[in-house]
């Protein structure tokens, strides 16, 4: 039943003037973004991006992050890896000061995991993190961070110049973006880079609704119009599109597929053959619908 309230809520927020505040006010009452919750996401961050150094390094690199998002880890995380200028894109303009001074604090007490995830030394990070302790705003932390901010802003016209980019990078976002973004994102990710470029995605393809430990593919089965409806709004968008679909897309606009990783629950598969999916993903097996997390690394030819 909690999950019918949330959609509930955001679905009435999202017709609201102010809803996108006051959804973000619910959101802190709720713990999504307190301390705790940074702290928690940072290990989870750098895991992915330990995959991403396999490789391609972030040092001196030129970054397109898409959807900077309320908390700002992964543009300060690639600044403290040693990206030399990050231009981070959001739709509505979500980044405060306390968030992004309290990720700072949360990225500082956990150096020592960073430095065990990640092929870097303790001395670069605690260099290039001490002088964002000290900035007293937001515009002089993004400066000392070399993150550039743009927001309102549509990374799929990101305004950068044609083979600029060495990394286009994003974390979370896009299973929140429809699938013409998806398109459009891709096409200028495929203009900005270099030809020694990459571009990096962490998708999320999950039930966003259930908890950890419950189905994470239950959200399958509700008919597409319904979803639509109620969940594809400015607030709660979530696509429900599949590993194969993103796949698809990229490789149609001339992307090499690099590297790529999933996240399978077995459980969830079977869970899938005995439940009636909308038939908007017929004709999928089991084992594509149960992906609840997909990276993809691509590059275009030369």
């Amino acid at each position: 039943m909690h999950w019918k309230v949330k959609v509930l809520t955001q679905f009435v927020l999202s017709r609201l003037p102010a809803g996108e505040q006051i959804n973000y006010r619910l959101q802190i009452l709720n713990g999504s973004y307190s301390d705790a919750t940074i702290t928690h996401r940072i290990p989870i961050i750098a895991k992915r991006l330990a995959f991403l150094y396999r490789h391609r390094s972030v040092q001196s690199a030129k970054v397109l992050e898409v959807g900077t998002g309320w908390i700002p880890l992964n543009p300060l995380l690639l600044h403290l890896l040693g990206a030399d200028e990050i231009h981070t894109y959001d739709h509505v303009r979500h980044l405060r000061f306390g968030s992004a001074k309290r990720s700072v604090t949360a990225l500082e007490c956990a150096i020592p995991s960073l430095v065990a995830a990640l092929p870097v030394d303790e001395a670069s990070l605690r260099r290039r993190l001490e002088p964002l302790k000290h900035a007293s705003t937001l515009d002089e932390l993004l400066a000392r961070a070399r993150i550039i901010y743009r927001a309102p802003a549509d990374a799929c016209q990101s305004g950068l110049g044609e083979k600029s980019v060495d990394l286009f990078y994003s974390y979370a976002v896009l299973e929140h973006v429809s699938r013409e973004v998806v398109i459009g994102l891709t096409k200028e990710s495929g203009r900005v880079l270099k030809p020694s470029g990459i571009a990096f995605h962490v998708i999320g393809c999950q039930d966003p609704y259930n908890g950890r430990g419950v189905s994470k593919v239950d959200f399958l089965q509700y008919p597409e119009m319904a979803w639509k409806f109620f969940v594809k709004n400015r607030i709660s968008y979530h696509n429900r599109m599949r590993e194969k679909e993103y796949l698809g897309i990229f490789t149609s606009f001339g992307a090499e597929i690099v590297a790529s990783q999933n996240e399978i629950d077995p459980k969830d598969v079977e869970l899938v053959r005995h439940m009636k999916v909308d038939k908007r993903f017929s004709g999928m097996t089991p084992e594509e619908l149960a992906v609840n997390r997909c990276d993809f690394i691509y590059r275009f030819a030369a």
